[in-house]
């Protein structure tokens, strides 16, 4: 159950996000070039470009968000995906309108959505803005580190401290799931706050030993590919309540949730 005080901090941040359920969004995909860096460009070229006659939806640059896909927002001046826009309109019918307007000779989608898929994106763009550097400072500047391939799904912090017997471990990391089917990948790195000469006894100690009844491999490893394989993890460090288990995941919602 959530704290008073973190109630108050979810009230407070719903109101400043009021009607999430308003229907006057258009969201646009497959922007051209020049329109990923520039929300004027969006209202001129896409929305309200009508010759001879006045604005027909009454939309500004004010009424744009524009949602970058990728960390570096100079890359989508050079990916034709690299961002996307979100439109708001006075009136949800208005909103219809526009996306069944905008110009399909330039390839773009349109699609009527919500305010909160706007501030949803908006916030997972905030996120990978504020996660682009991967801070290493929760590991030692000279670790031992070791990966450990063959763990059960099931693995998790815990059963790797035992296996070890608790023995001068700095931390552990799971790599991110396999993205074809969202399954653990079966793999963990252990670094240990002894160094690498440690890490390379423990691993010729503990190699093709068992946990749960199957047979681990265990290699030495090092920073670089503890980075390129945990991104998501290493992140997860920085917040302090990153261990806690109070969340519920949910998958296959339907499209209106």
């Amino acid at each position: 159950q959530s704290s008073g005080m973190e109630a108050d901090k979810m009230a407070s941040l719903c109101a400043k996000r009021p009607n999430g359920d308003y229907r006057g969004v258009v969201r646009l995909k497959k922007l051209p070039s020049k329109a990923q860096t520039s929300a004027s460009i969006i209202v001129s070229d896409i929305f309200e470009k009508k010759e001879g006659s006045t604005p027909k939806y009454n939309i500004t640059e004010n009424d744009i968000t524009l949602v970058y896909l990728n960390d570096d927002q100079s890359a989508a001046r050079i990916m034709h995906n690299g961002a996307e826009a979100y439109a708001i309109f006075i009136s949800e019918k208005l909103a219809q309108e526009a996306a069944n307007n905008v110009n399909n000779d330039l390839g773009i989608d349109a699609f009527v959505t919500t305010r909160g898929e706007l501030y949803s994106a908006e916030h997972w763009a905030k996120m990978r803005a504020e996660n682009r550097s991967i801070d290493l400072a929760d590991i030692n500047d000279d670790p031992g580190i070791l990966r450990v391939r063959g763990l059960p799904f099931e693995a998790n912090r815990q059963m790797i401290v035992d296996f070890f017997q608790n023995i001068s471990i700095d931390n552990v990391f799971f790599p991110n799931v396999r993205p074809s089917d969202s399954k653990p990948s079966g793999e963990c790195f252990v670094a240990f706050d002894q160094g690498i000469s440690f890490a390379a006894k423990m691993c010729i100690e503990k190699n093709g030993q068992e946990i749960s009844g199957r047979w681990l491999e265990i290699y030495e490893s090092n920073q670089k590919e503890l980075v390129n394989r945990c991104k998501a993890a290493l992140r997860a460090i920085a917040h302090r309540d990153a261990h806690d288990v109070g969340v519920l995941r949910l998958r296959g919602l339907p499209f209106q949730a």
